[in-house]
């Protein structure tokens, strides 16, 4: 049967390979339209063939065996999508997907309609996504059977609209079921709260989207009142704008002039919207700053940065968050002056820890900090999971003689932190970090992007360091080997990292070089 759907995936592979070289030049523009509403059809049912195997792995996959922390991951990783579209995956095919019993039994899809309209290739992924929206915000009070009503007119409009008509048409739905308005439904309210933080862009700015509960908006309105009035919370003076303002002089602070015109003429020139940002921001420097939070990741809830000695040396650039983001100098050198913060500074050449101040000193706290200065945050190949998410992890054992000294330790997520014992994962002190070891005998090939390529004689990580170039992860690439009494290789993939990290080699003295030494290189 295996052999059958790898056939029949072979067969598909090789008919788009048909349809892109077959001749169009002769065909007249109708039967182009044609041609295409015919290809649109093919793909539209294609998501179908991809539920069936998507629920299986839900059902059946255990995430730890293929590599990964969650079946998201493994999506992610195995299909190179983001980890939105896997999730999203997985969403369409708990909702679209077959559906059994412990026993066996096939059991109703939970959107029957939807699913089929689906296999027959007659609505695309834009109306699944309407009708998607539209389930999710019914009334709770809606019946099953309604709701499969609703599902069933909604599937056949879908067939014959575009998906901004049909949008269209789920929001009038939605209002004519609830024609009073929604009453107060706690459920309901709970299952849609919500508040999402998009990524930091190029510019620093973040964006801030969600649905907020009666009670979040009730102790909002008193924030706002109290903090985003006319006149309160305006932005703080930045002492160094002028050496920033000397170094680029065609940039402007919008919040500076500001300021300055609202000491002089006693008016607020900041939009209303502004006004609840920096109320907001005001509320969260303050309960940070009360000392309150207790612990993050082992160390106090404050705000945790890194940057070089240059840059802070210039007032200019940019510090890197414990939270994974960016945070511009000038915004750190004025909370500093005010707050209790850890900054940990480097040399620009050698990386090495020059100096690490702290409110408090306690071994724990200077271990963690000290771990987020050298890897920022989780140290598994894939993961992108700041330093407030991860824990610190005893590359050697603890419980098999492992010290807890900064050289052994390394900072990984809790599900990164977990696989140590499920799988054949393993910590790495060269690499300052968690790499991977399949449960079979590995050989490595260790090609360095300055010292060149060598092949690895065992499979010691820590001969997997270069010492010469202090580079650790250059371009690594690991294959396992077949099991024992096995002509073929094991089923784990092949793995590689191809990023970049540093550290001092007085760390790692008795590692042997994988290359000629840079000084000899580098002679003309």
């Amino acid at each position: 049967m295996d052999g059958d759907f790898h056939g029949a995936v072979d067969r598909l592979l090789a008919a788009v390979t048909d349809l892109q070289t077959a001749p169009i030049d002769d065909l007249p523009h109708r039967q182009l339209l044609a041609e295409l509403d015919r290809i649109k059809h093919a793909v539209w049912a294609v998501p179908s063939v991809e539920h069936r195997l998507t629920g299986r792995l839900i059902a059946e996959a255990d995430p730890h065996r293929l590599g990964a922390t969650s079946l998201r991951e493994v999506l992610a990783n195995h299909l190179r999508i983001t980890q939105k579209d896997a999730t999203q995956r997985l969403t369409d095919a708990t909702q679209l997907g077959p559906r059994y019993t412990l026993t066996g039994e096939r059991v109703q899809t939970d959107l029957a309609h939807t699913a089929d309209a689906v296999a027959r290739g007659v609505i695309g992924v834009a109306h699944v996504r309407i009708i998607q929206d539209f389930v999710k915000r019914l009334p709770t009070w809606v019946s099953f059977a309604r709701r499969d009503d609703y599902e069933h007119d909604l599937v056949t409009h879908a067939q014959t609209l575009v998906p901004e008509d049909f949008r269209k048409v789920a929001e009038t739905l939605l209002a004519h079921i609830d024609q009073d308005g929604a009453e107060p439904d706690y459920p309901t309210q709970q299952r849609r709260r919500t508040v999402t933080v998009g990524r930091q862009q190029a510019d620093g700015m973040s964006h801030l989207d969600g649905w907020i509960d009666p009670e979040f908006r009730a102790f909002l309105d008193v924030v706002l009142a109290k903090h985003a009035a006319p006149g309160a919370n305006l932005p703080h003076h930045d002492t160094h704008h002028d050496t920033y303002h000397d170094t680029h002089h065609d940039t402007h602070d919008a919040a500076h002039h500001d300021t300055h015109d609202a000491a002089r003429t006693g008016r607020d020139h900041r939009t209303a919207g502004q006004r609840h940002h920096d109320a907001i921001k005001t509320v969260l420097r303050d309960t940070v700053a009360s000392g309150r939070l207790g612990q993050v990741a082992g160390v106090p809830a404050t705000i945790v940065a890194s940057t070089t000695l240059s840059e802070l040396e210039h007032a200019a650039g940019w510090a890197h968050t414990g939270g994974g983001n960016r945070l511009p100098l000038r915004d750190l050198i004025r909370m500093a002056a005010t707050s209790r913060h850890y900054l940990a500074v480097f040399d620009d050449h050698t990386e090495e820890i020059l100096y690490l101040g702290r409110a408090k000193r306690t071994a724990t706290t200077a271990q963690r900090l000290a771990l987020f200065a050298r890897d920022k945050g989780c140290t598994h190949p894939h993961c992108t999971a700041p330093f407030y998410w991860t824990q610190a992890h005893h590359a050697h054992d603890y419980r098999t003689g492992g010290r807890t000294d900064i050289d052994n330790l390394t900072l990984a997520c809790q599900p990164a932190n977990l696989m140590i014992d499920k799988t054949g994962w393993m910590g790495c002190p060269a690499f300052s970090g968690l790499r991977i070891s399949h449960p079979f005998t590995l050989r490595a090939v260790n090609s360095c992007t300055r010292c060149g390529p060598r092949a690895v004689s065992d499979s010691r990580v820590r001969n997997e360091f270069c010492v010469d170039c202090r580079t650790i992860r250059c371009s690594v690439q690991y294959l396992p080997s077949p099991p024992s009494g096995s002509g073929t290789p094991c089923g784990g993939p092949a793995h590689s990292s191809n990023s970049r990290k540093t550290i001092p080699r007085a760390h790692y003295p008795n590692i042997p070089r994988c290359g000629p030494p840079i000084a000899a290189a580098r002679t003309p």
